[in-house]
């Protein structure tokens, strides 16, 4: 499947995001590039998903971290949940922080992480 079918097929998905519910999320590192394999990373991502599940009213309930991808599996107690700003609240954050790290430290992974 091409890049235009998988897109097509996204958009047809449809998707319950309802308080009570568990949800099963799975994402990947820029170009599924293997940067999650390093301690200090991936607690620093810890940090920030806990920091978005107090914030968004969402338990973690398990997790998965592999080097190019993470699996989370959550449980939504809001009436209003939003999985993309729950996403987005620890995403974000995370990215700057890795950018800031990688640029005082002189790493030439930012040249390969960075969009043109």
């Amino acid at each position: 499947m091409n890049e235009q079918e998988r897109a097509r097929h996204r958009k047809r998905l449809r998707r319950f995001h309802d308080p009570g519910d568990f949800h099963e999320l799975t994402f990947s590192c820029y170009r599924r590039m293997p940067l999650l394999t390093n301690d200090d990373w991936r607690q620093r991502l810890s940090r920030h998903i806990r920091n978005a599940c107090v914030a968004q009213d969402v338990d973690l309930v398990a997790f998965v971290y592999m080097p190019e991808h993470i699996h989370l599996l959550i449980y939504l107690r809001s009436n209003s949940p939003r999985i993309g700003r729950f996403l987005a609240s620890f995403k974000s954050p995370f990215s700057a922080e890795i950018k800031s790290l990688l640029v005082r430290r002189g790493s030439r992974l930012i040249e390969k992480l960075t969009i043109r």
